[in-house]
Formats: structure tokens, sequence, C-alpha cells
């Protein structure tokens, strides 16, 4: 291999670490948005009356949480593949054995990212679906239920 192939290889290489970098960082800055943005919801829901005809608004964070799973499952096998092309790249330099982080994957224990990733996006999604499933829905024609002390006023001839 000539230098220029060489030079060009280390210059792709250190482009394709800085998207590799920028992709976990994505990853990790998703988590955050869809925490808050599924907490705004669920807040704004706790706080407003929803009505029957308006049933689907609860499944607005639930919807947020699956477009944030498609979203890291695409950055995911990305960095999977750049992962497998900088192994490429490292075998192809002929390291010295023992050289190149990703030819030494394995021996230095797996990334606790994808795992983690992997249960925080399930444990949102099931959060979100029962959240859904048990929100409370009032009908507009419906009056709210008084309280046991009006009631039980009414009802015993004070008014």
């Amino acid at each position: 291999m000539n230098s220029e192939a060489k030079e060009f290889l280390l210059v792709e290489y250190s482009e394709l670490r800085q998207t590799f970098r920028s992709h976990t960082g994505q990853i990790v800055a998703d988590q955050r948005a869809a925490l808050a943005l599924t907490g705004a919801f669920w807040t704004w829901i706790a706080i407003h009356a929803i009505r029957e005809s308006y049933t689907l608004v609860v499944w607005i964070p639930t919807l947020l949480v699956l477009l944030f799973i498609l979203k890291w499952w695409i950055f995911h096998r990305s960095i999977m593949r750049l992962a497998s092309y900088f192994r490429d790249v490292e075998e192809r330099f002929y390291l010295p054995k023992g050289l190149g982080w990703s030819t030494n994957y394995k021996k230095y224990g797996r990334d606790l990212l994808a795992p983690w990733t992997t249960v925080f996006w399930g444990a949102m999604l099931l959060v979100n679906v029962t959240a859904a499933i048990f929100a409370p829905v009032h009908s507009i024609l419906t009056p709210p239920a008084q309280s046991t002390l009006s009631s039980s006023a009414q009802s015993s001839g004070m008014r």
C-alpha cells in the first residue's frame, strides 16, 4: 500500500471515528429528549381532563417513543457497520498483535451502551403503553364525580 493510500485511510478512519462518537452521543441525547418529551406529555395529560373524543392524545408519548426507537435502531446499525469497517482497516494495516481498538473489542469487554439502550427503550415503551391503556378518559357529557361529603349533604336534605 502506497503512502497516499495510507494517508487517505488514516483521514477517513479519523472522520468515521468522529461519526461513531457523534452517533453514540446522539443516542444518549435522544434518551434524555424522550424522557423530557414523554414526561411533559404525561404531565399535561394528568393536569387536563381528556375527552373521550380525544383518546388518541394519550398515545402520543408512545408514538414518540416508537420514533425514537426507530432512530436508535438506525444509529445502532450504523455503529455496527462502522465497527466492522474499523476492524477491516486495522487488519489491512497489519498492526502488531494486541493493537487496534476494533480488533480487541472482545478482549476489553463489550460496550455497555447497546444493552443499556435496549433496556431503556424497552422500559420506555412498556411504561408509555401501560400509561396510555390506564389513562383516565372523561366524557364531556358526564360531569365529574362529586365528593362524598357534598353528596351526603345533599342526600340528607342540606342544600
